[in-house]
């Protein structure tokens, strides 16, 4: 029963036995846990896909299953870093007190912008600071990072971005001045589909490393965003990419459904 309910908690586990007159105690069943190989983690939502928006991905992945094309393509996103760090899961020993951490209502924050492609990454671009983020704003931080965008891809790479459905990223404004800048945008990019974009991964992994860093003001906290975002190993960024023909696979083979990245 333990094994098959992976994603019960412990006490829940307990209750279930009780309930069919089995009697252990929370200290066997922990030991079980482990015997079993088991782990405690932290459900990943993943996106509700329409059937219109699972044909769309479909679609897509079999046209760009190409390993190749995916060396040209420089993967771009946003993402919110906060001054207080999410809640994590911890194990506490039976009796021991649940921790508590002061928190905020609503934790100050920033959005940082960041590109990775096969030949290196793109600086990290502070966003904003709480305010929403319009094709003025956008264009903005693209003027910003279109030095370590173009110096990064050799001169005879045509290469192309990548950017999800945000209206910020597909205004009109925004698609003419990346026309003007002789930007290839990658204009068929499925709709919910952050499974698809590499860089989500890469920032699941950075965060971690910064929210174990101290810092204390938001200042504090862009400082160390782009210590970590420098240091994060270029061979780490291939193994990614190299990822995107797996991904378009199972997209594939699931009819459209999500995939396990």
């Amino acid at each position: 029963m333990i094994k098959s309910k992976r994603h019960g908690s412990i006490r829940r586990a307990k209750r279930k036995l009780e309930s069919e007159d089995i009697i252990l105690s929370q200290g066997s069943i922990q030991n079980a846990v482990k015997i079993l190989g088991l782990k405690r983690v932290k459900v990943q939502p993943k996106p509700k896909l329409s059937e219109a928006q699972m044909q769309k991905r479909i679609e897509f992945a079999e046209k760009k299953r190409a390993r190749n094309y995916w060396r040209r393509v420089l993967f771009t996103d946003e993402t919110l870093l906060f001054l207080e760090p999410p809640s994590t899961h911890v194990y506490i020993s039976s009796g021991d007190s649940i921790p508590q951490i002061p928190r905020s209502k609503q934790s100050p924050k920033i959005m940082v912008w960041g590109g990775i492609s096969w030949y290196g990454k793109t600086e990290l671009i502070l966003v904003a600071q709480g305010e929403s983020v319009d094709s003025k704003r956008y264009q903005k931080v693209l003027s910003r990072a279109w030095p370590s965008i173009r110096a990064q891809f050799p001169g005879n790479i045509r290469w192309i971005l990548q950017q999800d459905g945000a209206k910020c990223h597909t205004s009109r404004s925004t698609m003419q001045w990346l026309e003007d800048k002789g930007a290839e945008v990658l204009s068929d990019w499925p709709a919910n589909s952050p499974d698809l974009n590499c860089l989500e991964n890469l920032w699941e992994m950075f965060k971690e490393q910064v929210y174990r860093r101290n810092f204390k003001t938001l200042r504090g906290l862009y400082r160390v965003a782009r210590e970590e975002w420098n240091q994060i190993e270029h061979k780490k960024i291939r193994n990614l990419i190299r990822s995107m023909p797996e991904r378009l696979t199972q997209v594939i083979e699931r009819n459209g459904e999500t995939t396990d990245y």
